[in-house]
């Protein structure tokens, strides 16, 4: 049951309900209220606590129930009076049997009832949710509460509060309240603070620690509701510039911008479990390299036939796929990882016995296989015996729906391959092979074919610790382009969409042409020239198309340079469709918010690189400061292309076989082993142009440089790169902020009566008064309100008129730009300006006329804003400026010809030449004004 104790707030407060039947077995503290020989009704002997629900409906069977509790008797009387009408409908019986009767009825009738367990913790998320608002002041939804220590000279007790924008702190022995909105929160890091596991939060002024039993869940949720909270300003700043562009290009048509946004973050559900789940599936989708739209449907705990021996696992269950991994990861002897599409499922089966006693090992309750054949290979699970034949079931339906939907088969990509596109004459190249590079092609791709004779061919097969030793001593070009798909989830993303659906994305656009078409077009003879293959027709047009079709399939992104360049390298390797498939996976799971719009993704990472540089090759950064050589000048390009074209051609493609298989970290090793090879070199160079020649000409040792790398990997701090990440992030959401403002303001001043430093005053209060992320888009009614009663003090008539003609668009806000307008009519506007506003704040259903009464209105408004006094026109005194106003009235009968007719704009202007209109204004009736001076 629900009530509202305030319009805003909905807070659902438990007052009675049938909860599932609870054994009661009696109890001295507990009297009877009220009884008939079904059930009863309790209640505590003595109310000196507060108990919850202490009236209490007890079925008199043996053992007895509790069905219903309640607040008050009033609240259970319903259900009371239910209990006597059911009694009543088995007359006849004896009366153990009519409360066995009631029983099977409740029981039957109310199986989703809840239990008293869950009635008591969400009475108690309600109490936890208004305790926070009343102590808080805030009206957010309360997400997530826990039991805490802020550490203050020393440690005190209280509650941690996640809410919607808002982290808070609330101590238990005195008034300590702390407030912080994640938008001002700079940095999060998990510490040990004198011995203590913390996590400390960082703004630009304060510092803050707390103690933390389940610091882990914290740091998640606080990260992700962050960065929800960037991704909003980024969002808005990017909405912002693009406004600021179409203004000073005449296109003023506004743009909402979540419509603009380009960064790869969806908007968030603001609830505990949602969020919890977008965690979960973000992890599993980098994990498995499954698209987006794969998320958890079931996990199972699991064991893993590897070899001889069933191992630890985890199995998930998506929509397309079925997934499991070893709980070990990396180097351990125990990893695995296998993704399984349901359509390349041939048959599966279940088993019938416990299995432990055969395999001579305890498995606990993990006791019932399930055998999974696919064309090459079969798999040997064991799960739960209690859930073995919903599974089953679930796998059949699965794989039947996906069979049935025409799903592309991995296996059958993985037969329509080519062989690569590289020339002999290119592969003898010392500047980008190695002299031994044929010679060790063949010993490699002995290895790979027999690891894959042994463990599957197509998307369905298993990665070990030997699949990524192999990746590390490199990929065969025979074989490179199908791992390449398997790694970087290319099959994933293939075999999740409709058929053909690459080709005939290019067919339902063909000859539009966009701003990405004509950037892609500038740019096509720029990938690769000196590569014959791009010296052809077939391979500028098979480019063409890939990027083409990418940017039709996601016009957020549409085309970005260094695209072409990765591109180009793909098509080397694979089919221009399974290229526009890994394409998708690069830049919409690896690397997402690398080519978007604001780049912040490169941004981020360039700064996360400037820090791993200061660590390790400080003096060097120095010399290229002292030079005036910004490090990204050098180095953006590196991760834009995934050094591709910046490093010899058999090192780039070791890099990339890295990329696909651990990730975009990798880059970062790369980029060190490569300034740490040339060192030397590089501190001897005069200029810029000297050491850009030393980075890109420089002879290396091929195996040495990618070597050098690896090690430059197994020393990087992983695990600390993400709260680099974060913290970064921040910092050039912010900057990005600061310039969309400045941007918006700069256009604002040419069109309005301030100055550039007035309006950032105004800006720097909504920002101080709004809690919301996109607070410099848009601005609740209640800032509008207080705002404009804090400028325009003598405004009698309040706001509500105002805030309809504000948010024309009724979407619950204002724009910033909007409100602007109306604050400089106001208080600077010209003459035709506020007429024009009073006619538009009182034309009420927005048909452009006014009707007598709106007239009024419009009048009333007009004599208050050219007065500026804020008194109320005086009907009765005998200043020259008071009127009477029936006559004034009968000043709208002279613009009409029918008193039930309305006026338009160009009418309205024309009443200020009224003579009585005009004295009661202010304004000369003989004397023509200048509407448009201020």
């Amino acid at each position: 049951r629900f009530q509202s104790d305030k319009p805003q707030h909905f807070v659902l407060i438990h007052r009675t309900m049938w909860i599932l039947p609870v054994e009661y077995s009696g109890s001295t503290f507990w009297s009877t209220h009220q009884q008939n020989d079904w059930a009863m009704v309790i209640k505590p002997r003595l109310m000196i606590t507060k108990t919850r629900f202490p009236y209490r409906i007890v079925l008199r069977t043996e053992p007895q129930f509790i069905l219903s509790v309640g607040d008050t008797f009033d609240d259970i009387l319903v259900e009371w009076e239910w209990i006597a009408t059911c009694a009543g409908q088995a007359r006849g019986l004896e009366i153990d049997e009519v409360r066995s009767y009631i029983l099977t009825k409740i029981r039957s009738t109310n199986t989703e009832a809840p239990t008293l367990e869950e009635i008591h913790k969400k009475q108690q998320e309600v109490n936890h949710e208004e305790h926070f608002k009343k102590t808080f002041q805030l009206n957010e939804n309360l997400l997530a509460d826990y039991p805490t220590s802020l550490w203050n000279r020393i440690p005190q007790t209280g509650t941690l509060y996640l809410s919607e924008n808002h982290l808070c702190f609330s101590g238990s022995l005195r008034s300590l309240h702390v407030a912080i909105p994640y938008k001002d929160i700079k940095s999060m890091h998990k510490e040990t603070h004198r011995t203590l596991h913390t996590l400390k939060i960082e703004t630009e002024q304060q510092q803050w620690w707390f103690i933390l039993t389940k610091r882990d869940e914290v740091y998640r949720m606080v990260e992700q509701l962050w960065q929800t909270t960037m991704h909003k300003i980024l969002a808005s700043a990017e909405a912002t510039m693009i406004e600021v562009e179409n203004s000073r290009y005449g296109d003023s048509s506004p743009r909402s911008p979540e419509e603009n946004s380009s960064t790869s973050t969806s908007t968030t559900n603001f609830k505990l479990k949602t969020l919890q789940e977008v965690s979960k599936n973000k992890a599993f989708q980098f994990r498995f390299r499954l698209p987006s739209e794969e998320c958890i449907l079931r996990k199972e705990p699991s064991k893993f036939l590897k070899g001889k021996h069933f191992r630890k696992a985890f199995t998930y269950f998506s929509a397309h796929f079925m997934c499991t991994s070893s709980l070990a990861w990396g180097d351990s002897s125990k990893f695995f990882l296998l993704v399984i599409p349901y359509n390349e499922i041939v048959d599966i089966t279940k088993g019938t016995e416990d299995v432990a006693a055969d395999l001579n090992e305890s498995n606990g309750d993990l006791n019932r296989e399930i055998h999974i054949y696919t064309a090459s290979r079969q798999f040997t699970f064991l799960f739960d015996s209690k859930s073995i034949d919903s599974l089953y079931q679930f796998l059949q339906k699965n794989r039947q729906d996906m069979i049935a939907s025409s799903k592309p088969s991995s296996a059958f990509l993985w037969s329509n391959s080519i062989p690569a596109r590289i020339s002999d004459k290119f592969l003898h190249d010392a500047r980008e092979f190695s002299p031994l590079y044929s010679e060790t092609e063949e010993l490699l791709s002995e290895k790979w074919l027999h690891y894959f004779l042994k463990h599957g061919t197509s998307l369905g097969f298993l990665q070990t610790r030997k699949f990524r030793q192999l990746i590390k001593s490199g990929i065969p070009n025979n074989l490179r382009g199908k791992v390449w798909m398997l790694c970087s989830g290319g099959y994933a993303y293939m075999v999740t969409m409709t058929k053909e659906y690459y080709y005939n994305i290019l067919e339902k656009n063909k000859g539009q042409i966009s701003i990405a078409t004509e950037e892609i077009d500038k740019d096509i003879h720029r990938s690769f020239p000196d590569h014959e293959y791009f010296q052809t027709e077939e391979g500028i047009q098979a480019l063409k198309r890939v990027l083409y079709a990418y940017s039709w399939h996601n016009p957020h992104v549409g085309y970005c340079q260094s695209m072409n360049i990765v591109c180009a390298m793909l098509l080397l390797f694979l089919p221009e469709e399974q290229v526009f498939f890994i394409f998708c996976a690069i830049i919409e799971q690896l690397i997402p918010d690398y080519y978007v719009k604001a780049m912040i993704g490169s941004i981020v990472d360039q700064r996360i690189f400037g820090d791993f540089m200061a660590e390790r090759m400080p003096s060097l950064l120095k010399f290229l400061d002292t030079h005036g050589i910004p490090l990204p000048i050098l180095t953006l390009p590196w991760f834009l292309c995934i050094f591709i074209g910046q490093l010899p051609f058999e090192v780039s493609l070791r890099v990339l076989d890295m990329f696909f298989f651990e990730g975009p970290d990798i880059l970062f090793p790369m980029g060190l082993a490569l300034f740490r090879t040339n060192e030397i070199s590089l501190k001897k160079a005069d200029d810029g142009a000297d050491i850009s020649r030393i980075l890109k000409e420089h002879a290396y040792d091929h195996e040495q440089l990618f070597q050098s790398a690896l090690a430059e990997y197994e020393r990087i701090p992983f695990q600390k790169i993400d709260e680099k990440r974060n913290e970064h992030r921040f910092t050039v959401v912010k900057e990005m902020e600061k310039k969309s403002r400045t941007s918006l303001l700069r256009e604002l001043q040419k069109d309005t009566h301030f100055q550039l430093e007035e309006l950032e005053r105004v800006s720097s209060f909504v920002s101080a008064m709004s809690t919301s992320p996109d607070h410099f888009d848009e601005i609740s009614y209640a800032i509008f309100e207080n705002l404009f009663s804090e400028y325009v003090t003598w405004w009698p008539y309040g706001t509500a008129e105002l805030v309809k003609y504000a948010d024309d668009k009724m979407n619950g806000h204002i724009e910033f730009r909007q409100f602007i307008q109306i604050l400089s009519t106001f208080l600077r506007g010209t003459l035709l300006e506020r007429v024009s506003l009073c006619f538009h704040i009182y034309d009420g259903d927005r048909d452009n006329f006014i009707s007598r009464a709106e007239f009024d209105s419009a009048i009333h408004a007009l004599h208050c804003i050219l007065s500026n006094t804020g008194r109320k026109v005086d009907q009765t005194s005998d200043n020259p400026r008071v009127f009477d106003w029936d006559s004034i009235k009968d000043c709208f009968s002279q613009l009409v010809e029918n008193p039930d007719q309305k006026i338009n704009l160009k009418q309205f202007e024309n009443s200020l030449k009224i003579p009585l209109i005009a004295l009661v204004l202010g304004l000369d009736p003989d004397k023509d004004y200048d509407l448009n001076s201020t």
